[in-house]
């Protein structure tokens, strides 16, 4: 006969930092991928409520993710633009102008006065919430 003890609170602490990580690399990867439509030469630009399409490659290599921790009951990670790329300057292939990589990526999400939002982070977040508990799931399975 076994017993099966229930996990204590460091193993199911483990098992959810786990599996928020492998659900943060699934939506990372689809946002990517999302964003992999080509645009180059600016002649298929996205349309408002549209993913962004690819034009340099600039934005969709500064998506990522980061596991916060534990916050009361609740197990916290985000996905979003890099940090640094509030520092990194973008230069507009049409006109020279040069924009740092985070405003670009906040108007595109949200909008601004003379663009409409062509999010991505909160729809990939929102629409593939399915492919996220999977990895979740299944990372916190494997995780001792």
């Amino acid at each position: 006969m076994t017993w099966n003890e229930p996990p204590s609170r460091e193993q199911l602490l483990r098992k959810a930092e786990a599996g928020m990580r492998a659900g943060l690399v699934v939506l990372e990867g689809i946002c990517k991928k999302k964003l992999a439509i080509s645009n180059m030469g600016g002649k298929a630009p996205s349309a408002p409520g549209e993913y962004p399409h690819l034009g340099t490659g600039t934005l969709r290599s500064h998506i990522t993710t980061a596991y916060k921790g534990i916050k009361g009951n609740k197990v916290v990670g985000a996905l979003g633009v890099a940090a640094g790329a509030t520092r990194i300057m973008m230069i507009d292939q049409r006109n020279g102008k040069k924009t740092r990589v985070g405003d670009y990526a906040l108007i595109l999400e949200v909008g601004g006065s003379r663009m409409a939002a062509r999010p991505y982070l909160r729809p990939t977040a929102h629409d593939h919430g399915k492919e996220f508990s999977v990895a979740f799931i299944r990372a916190a399975l494997r995780t001792k």
